[in-house]
């Protein structure tokens, strides 16, 4: 299966709240308006499942050809067809990082500005402070029931955001959301800086290889224990300047203990 409804709604922050420690499944709460109506966008912080540190990347100075097209965006929900060629996002397919580039971080952490959700609240403050910053939302909308005012801002006739991570190689009781090309993120432009800002967040029990047709994990690869080099490359001269036959080299080293033939 997939996210039926994946797409992005573009808006501006007006408010945030934090979900309490004591929720097993702790959100980032971010009140926001497309000009006309008022959403809700729930961030995870925190997995249900083992390990429950996130993985992320913030990236401020993202950089990617699908912003032209966010430009032209107008404010409001858009739904997305999960395919390549769009905006449609896809952490393994449309190279937007490289995956050993995120790191896990928990939710809290004594002390001022080193977990997830104060690292999140940088960004997202500073675009609240900011006139003309624009979120652009990427994951599955929502409907409160009719008359129900929302339960962390008290607005009504709004909808909320969530799945805002990545939506694949998830197994279990997730894996029914595994799809191509709908993965989840905050992109935040500040046009008065001339900057993008992209927060990309993964859970750690999910996969990055996996099937380009249903997005589930390739368990025989996922399961594999990570394998430690015994000889690595340091450094490498490759068609040197001026006549180099004979003169190229790579410089290899050993870090086990036991003589390694190199030949072949």
């Amino acid at each position: 299966m997939s996210l039926a409804t994946y797409g992005v709604l573009k808006c501006q922050a007006l408010e945030r709240k934090i979900d309490p420690e004591t929720d097993p499944s702790p959100h980032y709460q971010v009140l926001v308006s497309d000009g006309q109506h008022k959403h809700r966008i729930a961030i995870n912080v925190k997995s249900r499942e083992s390990p429950s540190d996130l993985l992320y990347l913030v990236n401020d100075f993202f950089q990617h050809s699908i912003l032209q097209q966010l430009l032209d965006f107008s404010l409001g929900f858009h739904k997305l067809e999960s395919q390549p060629g769009g905006v449609a996002l896809d952490f393994i397919r449309g190279n937007l990082f490289r995956p050993e580039d995120m790191k896990p971080l928990s939710p809290d952490v004594p002390g001022p500005g080193n977990d997830l959700k104060e690292l999140i609240d940088l960004y997202v403050q500073r675009a609240i402070q900011s006139e003309d910053a624009v979120l652009y939302a990427f994951g599955v909308p929502w409907g409160s029931e009719p008359g129900t005012p929302d339960k962390y801002f008290d607005f009504r006739l709004g909808s909320s955001i969530h799945d805002i991570h990545m939506n694949q190689g998830s197994i279990g009781r997730f894996q029914d959301s595994n799809g191509v090309w709908q993965d989840g993120a905050l992109p935040i432009h500040f046009p008065s800086r001339n900057q993008w800002v992209g927060i990309l967040l993964a859970f750690q029990s999910q996969c990055f290889h996996t099937d380009d047709r249903t997005d589930d994990a390739i368990k025989e690869v996922c399961e594999q224990e990570p394998v430690e080099a015994a000889v690595r490359i340091l450094a490498a001269l490759v068609n040197r300047l001026g006549a180099d036959p004979g003169k190229e080299s790579v410089t290899l080293m050993n870090v086990s203990p036991d003589a390694i033939e190199l030949s072949g």
